[in-house]
């Protein structure tokens, strides 16, 4: 600040000399002219007040003509060569106001009193800091994604205010008297600042984007979780336009906000009927829906798709840099804080009314409610912002349902504005979108409890699963062996009904009947093994030494 004085104070000192030395030379070349004009003057007041007579030079007229001559001719070439560099080279100006305030401007800054001369860029301010401190009338030049609100400041007393504003005057730079004006917001191009003002906020009216990253909450048991938390906003487009209609008996809890889509026929379809409005719109609308004085009714068009170029709006543009809010350490907040910081609140205050296993149902793998737990949240954000709305009925009063209609048929009101008081809303916020991602719970016990839980379920389930299917095997096995049994008896009644068989021949054929029963592959596997075992010795027994028993039958 002080070298920034200091050269100050050096490019005035530079400005005199020069000045100085112009006068001298002016001196020293018309000096013969200067003197003969001198006694001229001097002639004339001794006549003007009865004092003795002065005789006039012989020539008085040329050396008056030739001082007047080059006097007007040095300010008129000097005013020439400051307008036209004011109107082509220096600012990009559009008529000759700008040219006039441009001319003083520069008047100015030759003689340093001139304030801050800034350059907005992409809501970012482009200046020397010392400058910005100024209070003398400046220049901004503000490009097309940006926006700046000013405000008017008192200077303190001082003894060399006069002084510095006496300099000015005779310095020709001094602009003319602004009166006392209040806070201003200035969109894109050339604004001259007034004596006083300083530049109180800069806006980038273009899309925003905030997030914010370990942000914790808690579910409806408990359970901490940790997430990020986005917000995605502008002040530089116009509202979103939802289109409203009853679902039922005219009454506000049935209002619901109404997808149309234009079909290749030119008629419309309804896509769906959604229940996005809360309590303080529903009754704004209602309200006007029911006011006949107010409610006027159109044949419907289709909505145009919003402008993503940015837009300036001077009311919210100044509500969005005045209407700060603070914080629980009573900081002040920037309003592009605000949008995550409501985001956040939501978050929290939705999550707080849901369990952990209800957003991911995993019992059912064909839900998941996740997903509508992020919408819920984007719609709840965007309703705290700036919104627009209109009134659409059938012409016949039928209700709008889900399915296709001819335009003609329907009826809409012009598109309103949404007036009940919201944190963002009021400060001329428009919310594009908001999300969060992934929940991490913040011990690792919710994971094993989880697992646990989750894994108690599934063994369960396994159970009555297995427990099912080892009693159709058994149901399978008892019929097999109803059926074996069944299979043998008939063989054996057969063989004992025959009496052409000797006693030999007939132990023998029970034998082989036997054997063909327990050795085949089916009956086999519902046999135990000492059966097995016992139908081979018994073979052997017969077809060996029936003599001699074999062990296993003597036990």
């Amino acid at each position: 600040m002080m070298l920034e004085e200091s050269n100050s104070n050096k490019w005035k000192i530079w400005i005199a000399v020069i000045f100085l030395a112009m006068l001298v030379g002016f001196i020293l070349a018309f000096h013969n002219e200067i003197s003969q004009t001198f006694q001229v003057f001097m002639a004339i007041i001794s006549y003007g007040v009865g004092g003795p007579t002065i005789q006039f030079p012989v020539y008085f007229i040329r050396p008056l003509a030739v001082l007047a001559f080059n006097l007007i001719g040095f300010f008129l070439i000097y005013n020439l060569w400051q307008f036209i560099i004011s109107s082509q080279a220096l600012l990009p100006v559009k008529n000759i106001t700008d040219v006039r305030q441009t001319l003083q401007h520069l008047r100015m800054f030759i003689a340093r009193t001139h304030g801050p001369a800034v350059f907005i860029k992409d809501g970012a301010l482009v200046a020397d800091p010392a400058e910005l401190k100024k209070l003398a009338p400046g220049v901004i030049l503000i490009d097309f994604n940006s926006a700046v609100v000013l405000e008017r400041q008192v200077p303190l007393p001082s003894l060399i205010g006069p002084i510095n504003g006496l300099f000015r005057k005779l310095m020709g730079g001094e602009l003319p008297r602004q009166k006392a004006s209040p806070p201003r917001a200035c969109g894109n191009g050339l604004v001259f600042t007034r004596g006083g003002e300083r530049i109180r906020g800069v806006v980038d009216l273009r899309r925003q984007w905030r997030n914010v990253t370990d942000v914790h909450a808690y579910t409806r048991e408990g359970i901490e979780l940790s997430t990020s938390v986005f917000a995605a906003f502008t002040i530089g487009q116009d509202a979103d336009i939802l289109q409203v209609t009853y679902d039922g008996e005219r009454r506000a809890e049935n209002l619901r906000v109404v997808y149309l889509e234009n079909l290749p026929d030119h008629r419309i379809r309804v896509c769906e009927l959604a229940d996005e409005l809360d309590e303080a719109d529903r009754s704004e609308i209602h309200q006007y829906a029911n006011d006949s004085n107010q409610l006027t009714l159109d044949a419907y068009f289709p909505l145009e798709k919003p402008s993503n170029i940015p837009v300036f709006n001077a009311a919210r543009v100044f509500a969005a840099v005045y209407s700060e809010a603070r914080n629980d350490q009573d900081q002040m907040i920037p309003w592009v804080d605000l949008p995550v910081r409501v985001a956040i609140d939501l978050f929290r205050e939705q999550l707080s009314r849901i369990n952990y296993d209800d957003l991911y149902k995993p019992d059912n793998p064909d839900i998941f409610p996740l997903k509508d737990f992020k919408k819920r949240l984007k719609i709840n954000v965007r309703n705290t912002g700036i919104l627009s709305y209109r009134l659409i009925v059938h012409q016949s009063g039928e209700l709008i349902s889900g399915r296709k209609y001819n335009p003609a048929a329907i009826l809409v009101s012009p598109v309103r504005t949404l007036f009940a008081r919201k944190v963002l809303r009021d400060r001329g916020i428009k919310i594009i979108g908001s999300s969060f991602g992934d929940l991490i719970p913040v011990s690792e016990a919710v994971y094993k409890q989880r697992l646990d839980n989750w894994r108690a379920r599934w063994e369960t389930d396994a159970e009555v699963i297995r427990a099912g299917h080892e009693l159709e095997a058994m149901r399978v096995r008892a019929r097999s062996r109803a059926q074996a049994q069944q299979e043998l008896i008939y063989t054996l009644s057969q063989i004992f009904q025959n009496k052409k068989y000797t006693q030999e021949a007939l132990a023998v054929r029970v034998m082989q009947a036997l054997e063909t029963v327990a050795f085949d592959q089916n009956t086999r596997q519902l046999l135990p093994t000492e059966t097995i075992d016992m139908m081979r010795s018994l073979h052997d027994w017969l077809l060996g030494n029936p003599q001699q028993p074999p062990k296993s039958l003597k036990s």
